[in-house]
């Protein structure tokens, strides 16, 4: 009995998967572990030094269910827009929370969801830009698309920015550091 509400998972980062098979065999053979747990994948090839796509994961992945049957989603550490356009093409019965990780590419893979009925995202600054985070998802409308303008779009655009410029000194003095300092 572990006590957990779900598992996520990275691809290994020493033999590193060649295509997408190998991808999902290690999945299923953790996930096969906790057979009633939700499972999640992270995909961050930046981190992991894995470069198989994540649309090529997925499409793995549904082509044979019970293989990986717990699989409920999946984190997307990349700034590859097209990689996640055509891994949420992949999810044509929108079973799989698709949660963008970088907060930095959120804007862009926001229009992704707008047939989907949900949209989530898992950021390392909720902390501390989780506000900002909100107001560039509403701006954008994914929830009211009526209700857009130009004028909001742009200021999605600006906060977006501001994201960007957070992340970009950030990563220059190191992570924990400049959160610890911000909080």
């Amino acid at each position: 009995q572990a006590g957990v509400d779900g598992i996520a998972v990275m691809p290994p980062t020493f033999n590193k998967p060649k295509n997408a098979t190998e991808v999902v065999d290690y999945l299923a053979e953790i996930a096969s572990a906790a057979p009633s747990t939700p499972f999640l994948y992270y995909h961050f090839p930046d981190r992991t030094g894995c470069s198989v796509t994540a649309h090529s994961i997925i499409q793995e992945a549904l082509s044979s269910p019970s293989r990986l049957p717990t699989l409920v989603g999946l984190k997307f550490g990349s700034l590859d827009v097209l990689d996640y356009g055509l891994m949420c093409d992949m999810d044509t019965e929108h079973k799989l929370a698709l949660l963008p990780g970088l907060e930095a590419s959120l804007l862009p893979l926001i229009n992704y969801h707008s047939n989907r009925g949900s949209f989530g995202f898992v950021a390392a600054t909720v902390s501390v830009f989780g506000h900002v985070l909100h107001r560039i998802v509403d701006l954008a409308g994914l929830h009211n698309k009526a209700k857009v303008s130009k004028a909001d779009l742009q200021t999605a655009v600006e906060l977006q920015g501001l994201v960007r410029a957070y992340m970009k000194k950030a990563s220059e003095f190191g992570w924990t550091q400049t959160i610890k300092h911000c909080l």
